[in-house]
């Protein structure tokens, strides 16, 4: 490759290396929260491969970056394949709830009100807020009084492979998504200084402005 010019670097760091710090910052905020699984789809609402977390504009200039650069490249592969193997796990344990014996058991009882053409989608919902870690349930949601006054008595009956779920899977994860954040701002501030280009377009500057 030859050497890029200021004007491609600055693309690299304003519309893709920065999206993405702030994109694995956000992570970070929602995995010490709660997840956002969603079941209808085994895939995270907010937590997204690092390409996706781009606009338009910024995955036309990554497919160009991970081309080039297998330094960078590499720091993505290591979130996103982080992310698949959470992604991956999430579902099992969201099957392993509908499959559970004691987890029907513990629905049945607190969902003795509910009709029976509800009850399937109502116990999938359950399952996917015991993935997700919900704490409590505004009242605005359908599944709240169910959720909220039996949060406890769902995660307890599945509660060592929840445990180790959120323990030995999440964690990691959280961890490495704090590696990444770490990782990006190295390689934004290498290109910075070897290219002299702030790390963010100040007032004025723009990628014309900049010469090559």
């Amino acid at each position: 490759m030859s050497e890029p010019g200021r004007r491609v670097v600055a693309s690299w760091l304003w519309y893709v290396v920065n999206p993405q710090i702030e994109h694995c910052a956000y992570e970070d905020e929602l995995l010490s929260r709660t997840l956002t699984f969603r079941q209808h789809d085994g895939k995270f609402e907010r937590l997204k491969p690092l390409r996706q977390a781009l606009s338009p504009d910024g995955r036309q200039i990554f497919d160009d970056i991970c081309e080039d650069l297998p330094d960078y490249k590499a720091i993505v592969k290591d979130h996103d394949d982080g992310l698949a193997a959470l992604q991956q796990r999430a579902v099992e344990l969201f099957n392993f709830c509908l499959a559970n014996d004691t987890f029907q058991a513990a629905f049945n009882a607190s969902a003795t009100a509910i009709g029976e053409a509800d009850r399937r989608i109502l116990k999938q919902r359950i399952a996917e807020h015991v993935v997700n870690g919900i704490h409590e349930l505004g009242s605005e949601y359908d599944t709240a009084d169910l959720w909220n006054h039996n949060r406890d008595r769902f995660i307890a009956a599945v509660e060592p492979q929840w445990r180790v779920f959120r323990y030995d899977v999440v964690e990691p994860f959280k961890h490495a998504v704090r590696a990444t954040i770490g990782r990006l701002r190295s390689q934004r501030k290498e290109w910075s200084r070897k290219f002299d280009i702030p790390v963010a377009p100040t007032p004025g500057l723009t990628l014309e402005a900049l010469a090559d």
